[in-house]
C-alpha cells in the first residue's frame, strides 16, 4: 500500500478551533505513520532515551526530522512531502502522537479503553482539555517530563468534562505504553518505575510472568475508610441506582465511602441477578456525587461470572463524564480495601485476587488486587493488569 493510499484511509476530525486527529487503527498504517507523520516520536524511541530527555527534546526532533515541510522552517511548503501533498495545511501544524489502548484486558476490542498522547510538553491546559473531549473516551492521559529528579515521567489524566488528579486504568494504560515503546528502559523479569500524578509520586511495578506483554501493577493512595451512610442516605442511593432498599440492605454491609486517591461510595449487593438489573438515574447519581463529595458510585457482588474473580463490580461516575466505567482501576483499589474492612474476603486472599467488570457494558475485564494489612486494618492497596494497544496516530494541531 502506497504512501497517498494510506493517507486516503486516515480519519480526520475538524472541530472548534482547527483539531485535525489524524487516526489508524492498522498495523499496515501505522507503519506508514512511523515513516512519515510520526518519524520525531519513533526516532526517539530508537534513540531508547527516558521520557524526560526524549519529551523535551520533542520539538527540536520535530523541526529536524520534518524539515522537508519547510513552512515549518521558512514559511514555505515543501513539495518533497508527500504527506504535505495529501493534506493541505498539514506542515502549518504541530505534531502529536498518540495511542488508543484497552486496558486490563490482553483482547482487542475489550476492557477499558484509553487515549495516551505521548509528546505532550507543548500543549497548554486548554489544548489538554480540548483534545480530551475530542476523543470522548472515559479518560485521555497526557506524559510529560517530569518535574521532579529522579522520576520517570509526569502524567495528567483529563475526562471528556475536566482534568482529575488520579485514575487506575490511565495509569496502568500510559505505563504499558511508554514501557513496551522504551520511552523507560525496565529490566526482566520485575522492575520498578515512578512517575508523578496529582496524588504525589507513585512508584509502578513491571512484572514479566513468561509473557512479552507485560502486567503492570500501580500503587494507590494511602487507604481511608470514611462515613457509612445512614437510611436516609442509603434511600437515596437505591433510588438513584433504581432498585429497592431491601437490595442494599440485605447484603448485611452498609454503603461506606473509601479513598485510595478518589473518595468513592461502595455498595454492596447480594447476587448477579441484582447487579444486572440497576438502570441508574444518573441526574440521581451525580447529585449523591456533589452531595457526599464523591468521585463515583461502585456498586459490588461476590458472586462472579468467572470463576478466577472473587468480586463482580459496576461503576457509574457521571460527575466527570462517565456514565459506566468499563475497568476502573482506583474502584478496585478502594472495593479490596472495602472487601478487606468488612470481613468479607479470606486474608490469605487479600494478598492477590481478581475483580470482573465490564461485563454488562460487553467490555469484559480483570483487575488485579493486592491489599496489605497491619494489624487488621488496611494500609496500601495495589491494582494492576494487562493491557493492548489497539490503534496509532498522530494528532495534528495549530
Amino acid at each position: 500500500m502506497d504512501s497517498a493510499n494510506e493517507i486516503k484511509q486516515l480519519v480526520a476530525f475538524d472541530h472548534g478551533p482547527k483539531v485535525l486527529a489524524v487516526f489508524c487503527a492498522f498495523a499496515g498504517i501505522e507503519k506508514s505513520l512511523k515513516r512519515s507523520i510520526a518519524a520525531p516520536h519513533y526516532k526517539c524511541l530508537a534513540h531508547g532515551t527516558t521520557p524526560s530527555s526524549c519529551l523535551s527534546d520533542q520539538r527540536a526532533h520535530q523541526q529536524k526530522d520534518l524539515s522537508r515541510c519547510s513552512t515549518i522552517v521558512s514559511g514555505q511548503k515543501s513539495s518533497s512531502s508527500r504527506v504535505a501533498n495529501e493534506v493541505p495545511g498539514f506542515c502549518e501544524l504541530r505534531l502529536v502522537a498518540f495511542r488508543h489502548v484497552d486496558v486490563f484486558t490482553q483482547q482487542a476490542f475489550t476492557g477499558n479503553p484509553l487515549m495516551v498522547v505521548l509528546n505532550a510538553a507543548n500543549l497548554s491546559d486548554s489544548e489538554m482539555q480540548m483534545i480530551a473531549r475530542e476523543f470522548e473516551m472515559p479518560e485521555t492521559t497526557f506524559v510529560l517530563p517530569a518535574d521532579k529528579t529522579g522520576v520517570d515521567y509526569k502524567l495528567r489524566i483529563f475526562t471528556p468534562l475536566k482534568e482529575i488528579p488520579f485514575a487506575g486504568h490511565p495509569i496502568v494504560g500510559t505505563a504499558h505504553v511508554v514501557v513496551t515503546e522504551d520511552l523507560v528502559k525496565t529490566q526482566r523479569p520485575r522492575d520498578i518505575i515512578s512517575h508523578e500524578t496529582g496524588v504525589g509520586i507513585l512508584p509502578i511495578e513491571v512484572i514479566y510472568e513468561n509473557e512479552s506483554v507485560p502486567r503492570i501493577l500501580m500503587t494507590q493512595g494511602e487507604p481511608r475508610l470514611m462515613s457509612v451512610l445512614n437510611d436516609e442516605q442509603v434511600s437515596s442511593v437505591a433510588a438513584a441506582l433504581q432498585i429497592g432498599e431491601k437490595d442494599v440492605k440485605d447484603s448485611g454491609c452498609l454503603p461506606q465511602i473509601v479513598s485510595t486517591g478518589l473518595p468513592q461510595l461502595f455498595v454492596y449487593v447480594k447476587d448477579l441477578d441484582t447487579i444486572a438489573k440497576i438502570s441508574p438515574d444518573l441526574s440521581r447519581v451525580r447529585m449523591i456525587e456533589e452531595k457526599l463529595g464523591l468521585t463515583g458510585v461502585g456498586v459490588f457482588t461476590m458472586q462472579t461470572v468467572s470463576s478466577e474473580a472473587s468480586a463482580h463490580l459496576r461503576f457509574f461516575a457521571p460527575s466527570i463524564g462517565i456514565a459506566e466505567d468499563a475497568a476502573a482501576g482506583s474502584a478496585a483499589g478502594g472495593l479490596g480495601v472495602y472487601l478487606a474492612a468488612w470481613n468479607l474476603l479470606q486474608r490469605e486472599k487479600l494478598s492477590d485476587f481478581c475483580i470482573e467488570q465490564g461485563i454488562e457494558m460487553g467490555r469484559p475485564s480483570k483487575l488485579y488486587v493486592s491489599v496489605q494489612l497491619q494489624d487488621g486494618s488496611p494500609t496500601a492497596a495495589k491494582v494492576g493488569g494487562y493491557s493492548i494497544i489497539v490503534a496509532s496516530g498522530t494528532l495534528s494541531l495549530p
